[in-house]
């Protein structure tokens, strides 16, 4: 398939926009990229797509989504006058408990679903199902696979004990045995801040074969569960993470708030990866305000929404805003920042995931684009294009086509292979039934 008649912007400083372009794609790969007259004629006998004068772009990616969570804005029911770790681990049982079979497929639909509708295309992050479900992995995997998201996904516990973890543990692995050379869909191990205060689940996770699993360590409340550590264990949080092995190159941290210099040495000295979910923080008012420090470490930050929505975009727009107007960075710096936690780091952390190259409009890279309504803003200059895409283009309602490994799943805003009322009516549903019971327990 030859696409023309779009304008291109490639996210390789090479060349990062193409006027009047055209992509050649075959499978799932990108062969040629460059201007609409030649390869019309390098190529002549290629069906040809019409991009409508688009805008094209990478697809974007979603570092960490907390399904359940994000599909209500759980974090905007907050009471200040909890603690933020009770809230997290009380929200998190009911809402594991509250998740049957139905309703954990119902839900992985909708993300892939909403995911899509604003222009991404890979999501990386975790979910909560019921402890009666026999395989959740599957279920969540066959609730995704019709929409063709890539998915790297794995299932958070909310009701953490040693028999539950080791059910988990033993789930994964099988499942990332099975999925470890599926292009679309990856296993992932979230763990828990809290299965590391006691002895017994730390042992579990040094027994079992996890070396090869990329997990993602979650900290609801780094400063509740940096204390516990220390008063427990008398070392730091991530000396406790490095001394049993759970971090390594292929972690992430899903960190909240401020981390301390001794904490940013050791991640710098283990090489694993940061992400950002800066409108959750704000909302439980906790300080990301170190994300410069971080990046100038040469520590890879990310950014995901976390436990609110799928809207990456409002996530990079915050990112923006707070180093801009509260750290007072000036304008370059911040856009700096920008560039590097979303158009370069997330790609980064998906390609590693995948293991394919993903993130750019160049040959041999994935064909996960998005189409994007015609903008003004094209005619910016190439220093301030990537800004105009997050605050401007890059809109749910200018989303019109998105393909992923060649495939078109969207066109003219329509999400192919599904129906949308069908969706929307199912969520709401699961909606009521979160939230009623939320705010009652």
């Amino acid at each position: 398939m030859l696409v023309t008649n779009v304008n291109i912007f490639t996210n390789d400083e090479l060349e990062l926009m193409i006027k009047d372009g055209a992509i050649l794609i075959i499978g799932d790969e990108i062969i040629d990229v460059g201007s609409a007259d030649i390869l019309k004629k390098s190529y002549p006998n290629e069906e040809i797509y019409d991009g409508r004068g688009m805008l094209v772009v990478p697809g974007f990616v979603n570092a960490h989504l907390e399904v359940n969570l994000a599909s209500i804005n759980a974090p905007i029911f907050y009471n200040k006058n909890s603690s933020i770790f009770e809230y997290n681990r009380g929200m998190k049982k009911t809402l594991e408990q509250l998740t049957d079979e139905e309703t954990l497929y119902i839900i992985s639909q909708y993300a892939a679903f909403e995911s899509i509708k604003y222009g991404i295309t890979t999501i990386m992050g975790t979910f909560l199902a019921d402890s009666s479900i026999e395989d959740p992995l599957e279920i969540f995997r066959s609730g995704v696979e019709l929409l063709g998201l890539r998915v790297s996904m794995g299932r958070e516990l909310g009701e953490i004990n040693i028999k539950s973890l080791e059910t988990n543990i033993k789930q994964i692995i099988e499942k990332f045995e099975k999925y470890k050379d599926n292009d679309h869909f990856k296993v992932n191990l979230p763990i828990s801040a809290i299965s590391l205060f006691s002895n017994e689940m730390l042992e579990l996770l040094d027994s079992r074969m996890i070396d090869r699993i990329p997990n993602r360590v979650i900290l609801d409340d780094p400063i509740a569960e940096r204390k516990a550590i220390l008063e427990k264990f008398g070392i730091d949080l991530f000396e406790l993470l490095r001394t049993h092995k759970i971090l390594k190159e292929t972690s992430s941290v899903i960190y909240s708030g401020l981390i301390e210099s001794v904490e940013i040495d050791s991640i710098a000295s283990l090489n694993v990866n940061v992400v950002s979910t800066p409108r959750t923080q704000f909302i439980y008012g906790l300080d990301p305000r170190n994300i410069v420090e971080l990046l100038g470490r040469g520590i890879k930050v990310g950014g995901g929404t976390g436990q609110l929505g799928f809207d990456i975009t409002a996530e990079a727009k915050d990112t923006y805003i707070f180093q801009r107007h509260i750290r007072k960075t000036d304008n370059v710096a911040a856009v700096y920042e920008l560039i590097k936690i979303f158009f370069k780091n997330n790609y980064e952390f998906a390609s590693d995931v995948f293991n394919a190259n993903i993130g750019k409009i160049k040959p041999a890279y994935k064909a996960d684009m998005v189409f994007l309504k015609p903008s003004t803003s094209l005619e910016l200059d190439e220093e301030w294009i990537h800004r105009a895409i997050i605050f401007e283009i890059l809109q749910r309602h200018n989303v019109d086509t998105v393909l992923i490994g060649g495939k078109i799943v969207m066109e003219n805003g329509q999400i192919k292979n599904i129906e949308s009322e069908e969706i929307y009516q199912n969520m709401r549903k699961i909606s009521k039934k979160y939230i009623y019971n939320l705010l009652h327990n």
